[in-house]
C-alpha cells in the first residue's frame, strides 16, 4: 500500500490546507479561482455601553480591513445595530471582535446575532449610517 493510499504524507491534498495530512482542515477544499463565494450576511444588535465610545467608526473600519460590508448605526434605545456581509470567515471574523467587545472605552453586554438575513447584492462598501 502506498503513502497515499494509508493517509500519509505523500495523500493529495486540498489547495491552501496547512497542517498534517488528516488534520482538521487538511481536506477542505477552496473554492475555485472565479467562482463565486458563499456570501453570509448578519444582522447584528449589540447591546451595553457601546453609543459615543467610537464603536460605530471602529466596527466600520473592522469591517473594512476584512473586506466586509454592510452599515452600522446607532439605535434610539442606546443599542448599536450593523449589517455584515460577506464571505463567512470575514464575517465571523468582524463578528468575533464586536463579541470581544469592540474598541477600548466600549463595554459589550450581548451581541443578538440573526442569521437568516438575506444578502443585499447592491451593498458595496462598509458605512456608518446616521
Amino acid at each position: 500500500m502506498s503513502p497515499a493510499e494509508r493517509g500519509g504524507h505523500d495523500a493529495p491534498r486540498a489547495p491552501g490546507a496547512s497542517g498534517p495530512p488528516g488534520a482538521p482542515g487538511a481536506a477542505a477544499a477552496r473554492s475555485p479561482p472565479g467562482s463565486p463565494a458563499a456570501v453570509r450576511a448578519l444582522r447584528v444588535v449589540v447591546t451595553g455601553r457601546v453609543q459615543g465610545v467610537w464603536f460605530r467608526q471602529s466596527t466600520a473600519e473592522t469591517a473594512r480591513a476584512a473586506g466586509v460590508v454592510g452599515w452600522v448605526r446607532n439605535l434610539p434605545d442606546g443599542r448599536v445595530e450593523a449589517w455584515l456581509q460577506g464571505a463567512e470567515e470575514p464575517v465571523e471574523r468582524v463578528l468575533a471582535w464586536i463579541r470581544r467587545g469592540g474598541p477600548p472605552a466600549a463595554q459589550v453586554d450581548a451581541v443578538d446575532v440573526h442569521a437568516d438575513a438575506s444578502a443585499d447584492p447592491d451593498l458595496a462598501g462598509f458605512v456608518v449610517r446616521r
